[in-house]
């Protein structure tokens, strides 16, 4: 069974990183001044970075071991 989650980051990183070339190569040719796609670069990161540090499938069930 394929982890869900990890396919959700591995899409968010994919996604991110083609924005983050295009934008770069729109930058590099002087087509726009600034990132048109500043907010969902740093929204996707954003996204990222939640699924890392709080997994969904978090087995550390100790309360009821007292």
């Amino acid at each position: 069974m394929i982890n869900k989650l990890f396919l959700f980051r591995t899409l968010v990183a994919a996604l991110m990183l083609c924005l983050l070339a295009w934008d770069s190569v729109l930058w590099l040719t002087r087509q726009t001044q600034t990132w048109p796609h500043r907010d969902l670069l740093l929204t996707g990161a954003l996204l990222w970075i939640v699924s890392v540090f709080f997994p969904q499938n978090s087995d550390d069930d100790w309360a009821g071991q007292f």
